[in-house]
């Protein structure tokens, strides 16, 4: 906004009231001015939808972790006798995340067929980037693979440490 154009308005505004008495309770603003009235609206809903965004993440991860750890626990009896029988930790650990990521990796291609499905009928809701970008497909396919590897190492590990006995006597 130049600063001449505050006088102008004012002068401008002056005119009207002088011109129509009914104008007093008028009120002027610029463009520029009416423009972010507007998009404040708009703005407000785009950072309550990218709020609700990352909770969802945030609420997706925690599953993918749950599911992680219970997935390792289910196979704590298979990794234990594979221990007994002299497989080192090392493999015991890959054998647990793998698992894992199969699991994983099966959602995941539920959910791109489920997405690309959907994608058509959700498509005026994207902005900036289209439903079947593989960009932003690889990111989610990345970064739940990642999430998932991640969840499964601690309790994989915890379990290829643990005494063997220990595992069979308590299944």
């Amino acid at each position: 906004l130049r600063p001449d154009a505050h006088d102008r308005i004012a002068d401008i505004t002056a005119i009207v009231r002088g011109a129509v008495p009914d104008a007093s309770a008028m009120t002027t603003t610029d463009v520029a001015t009416q423009r972010d009235h507007l998009l404040d609206a708009q703005r407000a809903r785009a950072a309550l939808l990218g709020l609700l965004g990352v909770v969802s993440f945030g609420l997706g991860m925690a599953g993918v972790f749950a599911m992680a750890g219970e997935t390792v626990q289910r196979r704590l009896r298979d990794a234990a006798i594979r221990m007994a029988l002299g497989a080192p930790s090392a493999q015991v650990v890959r054998q647990l995340v793998s698992s894992v990521l199969l699991v994983v990796a099966g959602g995941l291609l539920a959910g791109l067929v489920a997405g690309g499905l959907g994608a058509r009928a959700a498509g005026s809701l994207f902005y900036g980037v289209q439903p079947s970008d593989p960009s932003t497909i690889a990111t989610v396919v990345v970064t739940m693979l990642a999430s998932a590897a991640l969840a499964a190492i601690a309790p994989a590990r915890r379990a290829a440490t643990s005494d063997v006995l220990k595992l069979l006597k308590d299944e």
